[in-house]
């Protein structure tokens, strides 16, 4: 189901699912809700230096198990979209102009990772996050490999 409609509660559950998230061993740069340009639907964006080092699956795999324990209901698998953090990512993000309210940067107009976002509320910025040696294991998931990181 496509989510349409952004509330308060929306920035909570958000919230709650990155703390999740790095509790489980996934390091998040940043998170926001956000909106494209040609869509009307809000996505959760997860922008983590995992997703370039072990790759998308790992990242999916680990948020996926992630999502199950009590998320599931709230935030949808189709609701998620991951980004790498490339240093051009990681200055883009620093650069944006920001309206803080109540912890929340709300941003209109910009593009990451060559997608064109409309509008978004960041609610979580840890830009100096670095990747894990090896990726991090889902809950009742298989042991990680490491991987060779690339430049």
């Amino acid at each position: 189901m496509d989510k349409t409609s952004l509330v308060d509660d929306d920035i909570g559950v958000g919230r709650r699912f990155v703390a999740a998230l790095e509790k489980a061993g996934l390091p998040v740069a940043a998170a926001m809700w956000f909106r494209q340009l040609s869509y009307d639907t809000w996505m959760l964006g997860i922008a983590s230096p995992n997703v370039q080092a072990h790759g998308p699956l790992s990242v999916i795999r680990l948020t996926d198990a992630v999502r199950q324990t009590g998320f599931s209901d709230c935030i949808n698998r189709d609701d998620l979209f991951f980004f790498n953090t490339s240093r051009q990512v990681l200055d883009d993000l620093a650069s944006l102009p920001k309206t803080l309210t109540e912890g929340v940067r709300e941003v209109w107009s910009f593009r990451v990772n060559h997608v064109d976002i409309d509008k978004a509320f960041f609610f979580h910025l840890a830009l100096d996050r670095r990747a894990t040696e090896v990726a991090p294991i889902p809950p009742g998931g298989k042991k990680g490999v490491l991987r060779k990181r690339v430049a």
